[in-house]
C-alpha cells in the first residue's frame, strides 16, 4: 500500500508542475534539452550536442530561466574545453599518442 504522505508529495509535484507551466516555465523540457545535449557531446556527437544545447539556450532566455541557462552554458564550454584538448593531444602526439 502507498503511503498518505507519499500520495500528498506527489499530488503536490503534479500541481507545482501545472502551476509552473501556466506561468510559462518549462522545467521539464529544459532538463530533457540539456540532459540531452550533454548526453550528445558525451559520446562524440560534439555537433549535435551542441545543436541541442543552443536551443536550450535559446528557451532559456526567452523564458529569463537562469538555473538551466548556467547548467547549458557549462555543458557548451565543457564541450569546447574537451574538444581543444583533445585536438591538442592529436597534434601533439600524433595518432598513436605517443610524443613525435
Amino acid at each position: 500500500m502507498v503511503e498518505p504522505v507519499c500520495l500528498l508529495w506527489v499530488a503536490r509535484a503534479g500541481l507545482l508542475d501545472l502551476l509552473l507551466r501556466a506561468a510559462g516555465v518549462l522545467r521539464d523540457e529544459l532538463a530533457t534539452l540539456f540532459s540531452l545535449g550533454w548526453t550528445f557531446g558525451l559520446n562524440n556527437q560534439r555537433e549535435r550536442g551542441l545543436e541541442v544545447l543552443q536551443e536550450c539556450l535559446s528557451m532559456t532566455k526567452q523564458l529569463g530561466d537562469m538555473y538551466w541557462r548556467s547548467w547549458a552554458l557549462w555543458a557548451v564550454a565543457h564541450s569546447e574545453v574537451d574538444h581543444a584538448v583533445s585536438a591538442r593531444n592529436n597534434n601533439v602526439c600524433g595518432a598513436r599518442g605517443v610524443p613525435q
